[in-house]
């Protein structure tokens, strides 16, 4: 027939074309650990890291970190540091755990000349 809809695409679908600025504007707002992170990434594969990445990294560290402050492998242990996680600095900028959900660093961007250019971090 060759309808061809735009089809809503979930933000876990991210074309190479999004990516880019998502990872400029990671650069633009680095901290130490972001610089860190980029570099070694881009060593060991050859190519900058996605924004996907760079959240499953954060979402390994909380983690890693939650499993430090239990003192514990018991997962209610883990559930409850889990829970109280407090500006966990990650390689995407800060992350607190309220009422389990990530509360974290906002990159604002916009749009110069067809160009995203970074603005600022909000953090929370």
């Amino acid at each position: 027939m060759g309808i061809k809809p735009d089809i809503p695409k979930s933000p876990s679908i991210i074309s190479t074309e999004n990516i880019a600025p998502a990872i400029g504007a990671l650069k633009a707002a680095a901290s130490p650990a972001t610089t860190k992170y980029v570099k070694a990434y881009e060593k060991k594969y050859g190519k900058e890291p996605d924004s996907l990445g760079a959240l499953g990294y954060d979402a390994y560290g909380i983690l890693l970190d939650a499993i430090q402050r239990a003192g514990s492998t018991d997962p209610q242990k883990i559930r409850d540091a889990l829970a109280t996680t407090k500006n966990f600095m990650g390689v995407t900028g800060y992350i607190t755990i309220k009422n389990g959900n990530a509360v974290k660093s906002a990159v604002i961007k916009e749009v110069k000349n067809g160009q995203w250019s970074f603005v600022t971090v909000v953090n929370p």
